[in-house]
């Protein structure tokens, strides 16, 4: 008995690969091959450093909790930091939200500024905004 999900998935396995996706997936191939020459790696030296897992799960367990008296301040400031900035995020993006909203603003000249700064914030990549803002305010709280 066939059903029609099945005529469907026979016609698709007897689909033919267009040039397009054979290319595509020989291009890949290769990269990835030549990625691997390119970096020199090597079946048998990862074979060898296969024992170290079990010498680098040796020194986490059990855990070093002498080490947890110079950590806590720092990890308390970034989880205060992380909350204020979420705060702080959430306050500034409603206004330019509304500000991009075409059912709520009109004119053209205020809403396509606003969805261009948004599409600018998107566009870089969070770990670059981090250093941009490590640069200018240092690392830490801002005194």
């Amino acid at each position: 008995m066939t059903t029609p999900t099945t005529h469907k998935y026979n016609r698709y396995l007897n689909k033919r690969m267009s040039l397009k996706t054979s290319f595509s997936i020989i291009l890949i191939t290769g990269l990835i091959i030549w990625s691997f020459i390119y970096t020199g790696f090597s079946i048998g030296d990862l074979m060898i450093g296969l024992p170290q897992i079990g010498v680098f799960f040796k020194q986490m367990i059990p855990p070093d909790w002498g080490y947890l008296d110079h950590i806590t301040q720092p990890m308390l400031d970034t989880i205060r930091m992380a909350i204020v900035g979420t705060f702080l995020g959430s306050i500034v993006s409603i206004p330019i939200a509304l500000l991009c909203a075409s059912n709520i603003v009109q004119t053209k000249w205020i809403a396509i500024p606003s969805r261009f700064v948004l599409n600018i914030v998107r566009t870089i990549p969070d770990l670059l905004l981090a250093a941009v803002f490590v640069a200018i305010f240092g690392i830490g709280q801002i005194p």
